[in-house]
């Protein structure tokens, strides 16, 4: 029967199943499964009573728990244990075979988990990720081999298996129970030793290129071998010419009672004479062989008869001045006294050297002197070097400094640093307020002085052809650029071209005569920051005659 289901319909709209059609419905859905596990419901029972560990098994009328045998048993979480497998193998119409049962276990690889697994790689059969052997083979009646080129043999209890070492160490299958073994060397022979563990000893050869025989001596030892640290004992190298040799040997090497001939030493320097040294060592001088042969015909100590030789200076052995008094006098210092006339001090004197008295003194050197100093009476009886100071910024006076007669001073004391839009003239104007860059009227021939007092950066140039954001020119030799000196605060002074766009110090500038008026269409003169042409003002230049007409 299909599964049927009640139709319970929109709520509130009687278009479901009656509640007998419905329960006609849930009766049958009942009745079929209760069939399936028998009739009645007596079944019911049997499947909550269900035991932990048991199966659920048909009985011909019902499925019923039931607990496995013995040799198998199951977890509630499903796990399945086997104690004991009993393999019978049929013969092809089913019937058991007389033969023992054969449990294959195809290869694979190794599991990720190898407790209590059984499992087949490469031919190799593992248990609990250990190699499975043979077992112990006591009690055991015989097996059989086949050789190489022999046929099956038996091998039965105490009888011996023999192995013939021949070439290649093989042997072949006999009636004598000869087994042929072929052993690879390719990689090498492997030796377990004493302790099977995962350490061995490989004997390995390199690919010959030819035929090659290692013969072992007839003798009890241990093999020395090239990379080892080995000591040798009752040892000898044969005969010289044989390609033998020792290297690396030093000094140390060599035993103490060692008695070596001179022959097999390294080479001295050729020509020396031998000396010992502080150990008693044999070792070369300075002395060449040339030397010791001036000693041919002395008869008597050198130096005692070198002592009583009287000292001769001729033209071609004089004195030299290193050897007169302490030393100190070269034989330039003697030799500016060629041409002395009379005695130096004297001359000395009487050219003023030595004089306490300024009348007396000509041409005299002041030492740790600075540009701009002069000398100074200190009020002690002395004058010093001293540098004067200038103006107000306390510029330092020079030689160089020019006359500031009748100059106008112009007090540039303050920028717009933010901005970068002006200069500021310092009471300017006749209330005696400061003025952000005004308009100059200055007249020809007449010095002015740009005092640079705002401490640095936007360098101040007087400029033609400039406007308010509009950058000018530096003057030229041409048009007043001449006329212009620097001083600054160190006392440096600048004049020329190279005067103009400075940041601190005096700006000096004498204006030339001009036929004509200067304004902003003849002429064009102006100051302005070399960095920020915004920073302008307007420079009219007018004439004596000027004064009372228009500029």
């Amino acid at each position: 029967m299909a599964y049927q289901e009640v139709n319970v319909g929109t709520a509130n709209q009687g278009d479901g199943d009656t509640l007998r059609g419905g329960g006609n419905k849930i009766n049958a859905n009942f009745s079929e499964i209760y069939g399936r596990f028998g009739s009645g419901t007596a079944n019911a029972s049997t499947l909550e009573a269900a035991t932990s560990g048991n199966i659920l098994v048909g009985n011909g009328t019902k499925f019923a728990t039931t607990a496995m045998s013995g040799d198998a048993t199951i977890s509630n979480t499903g796990a399945v244990s086997i104690s004991k497998v009993s393999l019978t193998q049929g013969n092809e119409s089913g019937a058991p075979a007389t033969q023992s049962a054969t449990l294959a276990i195809p290869r694979g690889t190794e599991p990720s988990t190898k407790t209590d697994k059984l499992y087949n790689v490469n031919g190799a059969l593992y248990f609990n990720g250990a190699s499975v052997g043979t077992g112990s083979v006591t009690g055991m009646t015989g097996f059989k081999v086949t050789g190489d080129s022999g046929g099956e043999k038996d091998v039965i209890n105490g009888e011996t298996v023999s192995i013939l070492t021949g070439s290649g160490l093989k042997s072949e299958a006999s009636d004598q129970q000869t087994v042929t073994i072929s052993l690879d060397l390719e990689t090498g022979l492997v030796f377990e030793g004493a302790t099977d563990n995962a350490h061995e000893t490989t004997l390995a050869v390199t690919d010959p290129t030819a035929d090659r025989t290692i013969t072992f001596p007839d003798a009890t030892g241990t093999v020395v071998l090239k990379d080892s640290t080995d000591v040798f004992t009752n040892k000898t190298f044969d005969a010289a010419g044989t390609g033998n040799a020792l290297s690396n040997v030093s000094n140390s090497h060599i035993s103490g009672t060692a008695q070596i001939a001179f022959s097999k030493m390294a080479n001295l320097t050729a020509s020396r004479a031998l000396v010992s040294d502080t150990n008693g060592d044999v070792s070369v001088s300075d002395v060449t062989s040339t030397e010791i042969g001036y000693l041919d015909g002395v008869s008597s100590a050198i130096q005692t008869q070198l002592d009583a030789k009287q000292p001769t200076i001729s033209a071609s052995a004089r004195i030299d001045a290193a050897h007169i008094h302490d030393g100190t006098v070269s034989n330039t210092e003697f030799g500016y006294l060629n041409g002395v006339t009379s005695n130096i001090q004297t001359q000395l004197d009487a050219a003023g050297g030595g004089s306490s008295t300024l009348s007396g003194l000509s041409d005299t050197s002041i030492s740790s002197s600075a540009s701009g100093q002069t000398l100074l009476y200190d009020g002690s009886n002395s004058y010093d070097n001293k540098q004067i100071k200038v103006m107000q910024d306390n510029s330092a006076f020079t030689t160089a400094l020019p006359i500031l007669d009748s100059s106008h001073i112009f007090r540039v004391t303050g920028v717009d640093s933010q901005n970068s839009t002006y200069y500021t003239f310092e009471n300017f104007e006749s209330s005696g307020a400061n003025a952000n860059d005004p308009s100059l009227y200055l007249l020809c021939n007449h010095t002015y002085a740009f005092y640079l007092g705002w401490g640095g950066g936007h360098p101040f140039a007087i400029r033609t052809g400039g406007s308010a954001g509009g950058a000018g020119t530096n003057l030229t030799a041409s048009n007043g650029g001449d006329n212009l000196v620097h001083i600054g605060t160190d006392g440096t002074v600048t004049t020329g071209t190279s005067a103009n766009a400075k940041s601190t110090g005096w700006l000096i500038w004498q204006i030339p005569n001009f036929s004509a008026k200067q304004n902003a269409s003849t002429g064009n003169y102006g100051y302005q920051c070399t960095s920020h042409p915004a920073m302008f003002g307007q420079i009219y230049i007018g004439r004596v005659q000027d004064l009372y007409t228009s500029w």
